[in-house]
């Protein structure tokens, strides 16, 4: 078995030189790339987009992005996964010694290398969201609407894996596993379970649920003489740059934000009365809950020196997110444009 899996480093290496030395003017659109598909953005950008257009989609958006980040931790955790920026470095043996690739800010993430969280969480949420706009937004020429979101949906995973593969923070079995994986779980997910028909305990169980599930699954593997954080070591070892390594790309942190999100959005959606809104609040909702989103990224949590406390604060901070988006904002901006609800309803009533 690790015989195979080093025949795939081996391969994936070469692909990843090669990918190095033809794209090596266009860096740039490929850290571009690898940015568009990280699974923050099913937090920051997809989750409040989608929710504007339509609630359920939206719910489902962010339902599914957390489940499917909480099973990629786990499954990366079991799964044991190099990363071709640190293994080039260790396994100089399987080839010619002077391969070096080239490395940068984005390269050096600190959890396991497989499958890819960014293509499975990427994959899993665009798939919902293709399929969502086919069913609730076409209705003319579905076929010829089908195959051009479908051929879409295909090029941007393409561009994704492809960008992830370059900058030598995966290798191409990764990213592939992670896609198909991503796809599998949003049909199951989309076929299995409707967000309409879940309440708050339903959003506090499944948080729970994610929390403990998770932290057994760290402290079983720790328990087995497995150290869950030893992919940590290895990037602090051969990232070309320490200011480059974040402690916010290791998969607990990742799991107290799935954890958080889903028990804000059952709060927000729960326990938050939604207020009515004019056509134009609901389209002004979409720029500024994303424009909030985004800058809460911006908003680091500090590193303490309680990592009980670090991630604690984590999951505060991702808890409060989806309570803003789909409570604070749209009731601010009912009361702004609430002239103009009643002028709508008034004509709708006559």
């Amino acid at each position: 078995m690790v015989e195979k899996m080093d025949t795939l480093h081996v391969y994936g290496v070469d692909v990843i030189v090669k990918l190095q030395a033809t794209f090596k003017g266009n860096s740039e659109y490929m850290l571009a790339l690898s940015h568009l598909g990280d699974p923050r953005n099913a937090f920051l950008i997809y989750f409040p987009l989608a929710y504007f257009c339509h609630h359920s989609v939206g719910k489902r958006v962010l339902f599914l992005a957390a489940i499917a980040e909480w099973l990629n931790a786990v499954l990366k955790w079991f799964l044991h996964g190099e990363r071709p920026y640190w293994w080039v470095n260790e396994e100089k043996s399987h080839w010619n010694t002077t391969v070096r690739l080239q490395q940068y800010k984005l390269t050096c993430e600190t959890g396991p290398g497989s499958p890819s969280g960014h293509a499975m969480v990427t994959s899993a949420v665009w798939f919902v969201m293709v399929s969502s706009v086919l069913h609730y937004a076409i209705e003319k020429h579905r076929a010829v609407w089908s195959v051009l979101l479908w051929t879409w949906f295909s090029v941007f995973m393409l561009c994704v894996s492809v960008s992830r593969c370059f900058i030598a923070t995966h290798f191409p079995h990764q990213v592939l596993a992670g896609t198909f994986t991503g796809i599998l779980l949003a049909w199951v997910v989309c076929t299995q379970i409707s967000t309409n028909k879940l309440q708050l305990k339903h959003y506090v169980i499944t948080s729970l649920w994610l929390l403990v599930s998770s932290l057994g699954v760290y402290s079983l593997l720790q328990q087995l003489g497995v150290d869950p954080a030893w992919s940590i070591s290895k990037a602090s070892r051969w990232c070309a740059r320490p200011e480059w390594i974040h402690l916010d790309t290791t998969p607990l942190f990742a799991l107290m934000r799935d954890a958080g999100q889903i028990l804000g959005l059952g709060i927000g959606v729960c326990l938050i009365k939604e207020p009515i809104l004019s056509s134009i609040g609901k389209l002004l909702c979409i720029p500024i809950t994303i424009g909030l989103t985004l800058t809460s990224e911006q908003i680091k949590v500090p590193v303490v020196s309680s990592t009980v406390i670090f991630y604690t604060m984590a999951l505060y901070k991702h808890t409060m997110l989806p309570i803003v988006v789909v409570g604070v904002v749209p009731r601010i901006m009912s009361i702004l444009f609430s002239g103009k609800v009643e002028k709508e309803t008034k004509t709708k009533n006559s």
